[in-house]
């Protein structure tokens, strides 16, 4: 028994065209999650409620010289961290590199081989030659507490993600 292909080079530029059209499409879709993605991290990192002078007469709520910023709590008769806002990641606007620092891509890297098949990566960070001191508010220091806005945001976000992604 044997099988005949017709035509083999017309449906090879068939699949050609059809893998540039669905590469093009995802692309769209995964510009369109990091934007919304972006645009979640940035509104947690612009809280304006507080500023700088309010942090110090609040004893540095996110320092950690000494251990945590520590209030009295009455109700458990000892000290406890402040937490301003709730979630506790999110972030005070005090100037606008961090903000400004804030970038969005997609990226395709090529796989060659056995497995094959491109990646497709959204990315959303903060640009430390724009601003040194992001990398320092997302992980914390040994002098202040961690907050990772990126991830947070990102599980924020989650479920409509994925909605974006397959629909």
């Amino acid at each position: 028994m044997s099988i005949e292909v017709v035509n083999p080079s017309g449906i090879l530029r068939d699949i050609t065209q059809h893998e540039r059209s669905i590469r093009k499409l995802l692309g769209k879709v995964l510009t369109k999650a990091t934007l919304r993605l972006k645009r979640k991290v940035r509104s947690n990192v612009s809280l304006t409620d507080h500023t700088l002078f309010d942090m110090a007469v609040l004893g540095h709520p996110y320092g950690l010289e000494g251990g945590p910023a520590e209030s009295w709590d009455s109700a458990k008769g000892k000290k406890s961290r402040q937490n301003l806002h709730s979630p506790n990641y999110l972030i005070h606007k005090h100037s606008d590199a961090f903000v400004n620092a804030l970038y969005h891509r997609v990226v395709i890297e090529e796989r060659m081989g056995f497995l094959g098949g491109d990646i497709m990566s959204g990315i959303v960070g903060f640009d430390e030659d724009k601003c040194e001191y992001a990398r320092y508010v997302i992980m914390g220091t040994r002098k202040m507490v961690s907050r990772d806005v990126l991830t947070e945001s990102l599980n924020e976000l989650r479920d409509k993600l994925a909605a974006d992604i397959l629909k």
